[in-house]
């Protein structure tokens, strides 16, 4: 048949030379046993359309066949990968073209031009870099077998297995959960400097920074760390849409790898401006004893992020084990 000889060249040409042969005999074997189960009396040729759109295009098949998958990010999750990738750029574009005219309000010793210099060069290092974690967690992700079921692709063999109601992750939680991330981690890793305390004096507005920004850079990887864990951990709950053990256990290896590196952050005194409380004091007239102690804080920081994060955990390790205790809500609940 003509469209059968058709469709076979074209999976000849998408496959590898060396797996031609394998991969074009697999695909008539697979054709011809759909014909042979189809027992519906119309001709052959309306039968063979119906296999073929069951089979998918030919690039789909040799995928399907091919010993060595050929792409980096497959065709199941590349529309989710892309609309993901574009959130997080628009994110990061918005937030340093803010926080890059910030720095240009309220630090007026800073040039023009070179203000404009460093503002193109933190946004292409800053969406490389979401490209390159983010494209890394959907690499793994995807290898593990998590899949974001696509809208226009629905089959009800992709439903998710039976499970008691209110195992749903809501798309929008995951995708703010993203967005909060992309904010922080430009903020802090390329305007730390506008992150501080602002004040009103000589005509001008001014800026105590909370960072040591001489020994910043050294701290930099760290604040890396916390986007590639934070980042990892919306994506898999995104990816999944229902919350598992597999989900559970990221968000749990995130959240302790988020305490983590956040306690090490806070209590390296290298990071933080060593004059922050005297200058404060001294622009406010605030006594002394009115100032927390800057080492309490730290130890407040790192203990309520911990909490939070702890509860965030077990609150969700009960949820899971309460969805998943039984193997079907229908056999034990009435909708």
């Amino acid at each position: 048949m003509d469209m059968l000889n058709r469709y076979l060249s074209a999976v000849a040409k998408q496959a590898p030379i060396d797996e031609r042969v394998r991969i074009v005999k697999l695909t008539r074997s697979t054709i011809e046993a759909r014909l042979a189960k189809d027992l519906r009396e119309i001709p052959t040729e309306e039968k063979l359309v119906q296999a073929l759109l069951d089979l998918g295009p030919p690039t789909q098949v040799v995928n399907r066949f091919i010993t060595v998958p050929r792409y980096i990010i497959g065709p199941s999750v590349y529309d989710a990968y892309w609309q993901i990738l574009t959130l997080v750029f628009w994110t990061i574009l918005l937030t340093l073209t803010i926080a890059t005219g910030v720095d240009f309000i309220f630090n007026s010793t800073t040039n023009g031009f070179q203000l404009f210099f460093v503002y193109l060069t933190n946004i292409l290092s800053a969406l490389a870099q979401a490209f390159l974690w983010i494209t890394l967690v959907f690499i793994v992700f995807e290898r593990q077998g998590i899949r974001i079921p696509l809208k226009r692709d629905w089959h009800p063999n992709q439903l998710p297995p039976a499970s008691k109601l209110g195992g749903e992750i809501h798309r929008l939680e995951p995708l703010i959960g993203l967005a909060v991330t992309a904010i922080f981690f430009t903020l802090f890793y390329f305007v730390p400097k506008i992150i501080g305390l602002y004040y009103f004096e000589g005509q001008a507005w001014h800026i105590i920074s909370i960072f040591n920004l001489e020994n910043l850079p050294q701290f930099l990887p760290f604040f890396l760390l916390l986007f590639a864990t934070s980042s990892a951990r919306e994506l898999a709950k995104l990816m999944s849409g229902q919350w598992n053990y597999p989900v559970l256990f990221v968000v749990i290896i995130c959240n302790i790898a988020t305490v983590i590196t956040t306690a090490m952050l806070v209590f390296e005194s290298e990071l933080w401006n060593p004059n922050f409380v005297a200058e404060f004091q001294l622009i406010f007239n605030t006594p002394a004893p009115l100032l927390i102690d800057w080492r309490i804080l730290q130890q407040i920081i790192v203990v309520v992020l911990a909490l939070i994060l702890i509860a965030d955990s077990v609150l969700n390790a009960i949820r899971v084990w309460s969805l998943h205790k039984t193997a079907a809500f229908l056999d034990n609940e009435k909708l």
